[in-house]
């Protein structure tokens, strides 16, 4: 399955609407890195771009892109809010790639940690 990481970039600033210019700077504003660190972690799982190709769109290096990841799969697991707004992304960016969009990003990671995450009912 692959996007073209401009999409995704364009698909989570549409949901969260930060300044776009911003996310290519140094700015550490919470709306601006949130963006940043959630479109990361599409890059990663829905192209097969490396860790350092991710880093270059945003001006920063892999290990930023590495670390976002994290960040985004730490907050899922914790914050409900936090998982329905990347369940939402997921369903519009898989939407624009003509996908099932029904599985949620909780069975997607499932697939790749081999765990079962906490689950909340919707």
């Amino acid at each position: 399955m692959n996007i073209h990481p401009t999409q995704i970039i364009n698909k989570v600033s549409d949901y969260y609407h930060p300044e776009l210019g911003r996310l290519y700077t140094k700015s550490r504003l919470t709306d601006v890195r949130r963006v940043r660190q959630i479109s990361m972690f599409f890059m990663k799982d829905l192209t097969n771009l490396t860790w350092g190709q991710i880093g270059d769109y945003f001006n920063r290096d892999h290990a930023t892109a590495i670390h976002s990841y994290k960040v985004v799969l730490n907050e899922f697991e914790t914050d409900a809010i936090y998982r329905h707004d990347i369940n939402i992304i997921r369903k519009s960016l898989m939407k624009s790639m003509d996908y099932n969009c029904n599985v949620p990003v909780q069975y997607m990671l499932m697939q790749i940690f081999g765990k079962q995450l906490i689950h909340i009912n919707p």
